[in-house]
C-alpha cells in the first residue's frame, strides 16, 4: 500500500504547469501530474494524480529543478554530468 503525503517531510518543491516534483528529507524524489512526454521519469503516457516516488530520479541529489508545460530540467548537486 502506498504511503500518504502526510508520511513524508518535503525539503524542496517545484511546480510546473501540469506537474510537480518534490524532494523528501530522506532524498527521495516524488512526482505527480501529467507525464505524456515521460517528463516525470516514469512510464510514458501515465498521469499520476497523487505523488509517487521516481526511482530513477531518486538515484541522485538535485540542486534545482525547472518545470515547464511539457518538460522538466534538473541540475545535479554534484554539478553537470
Amino acid at each position: 500500500m502506498a504511503k500518504s503525503c502526510s508520511y513524508y517531510s518535503f525539503v524542496q518543491v517545484w511546480a510546473g504547469s501540469y506537474n510537480t516534483v518534490a524532494v523528501t528529507e530522506s532524498g527521495e524524489v516524488m512526482v505527480c501530474g501529467l507525464n505524456n512526454y515521460n517528463q516525470m521519469g516514469l512510464a510514458e503516457g501515465l498521469t499520476f494524480y497523487m505523488p509517487v516516488v521516481s526511482p530513477d530520479l531518486s538515484k541522485r541529489r538535485w540542486q534545482g529543478v525547472a518545470i515547464g508545460q511539457h518538460h522538466a530540467v534538473a541540475q545535479v548537486a554534484e554539478g553537470v554530468d
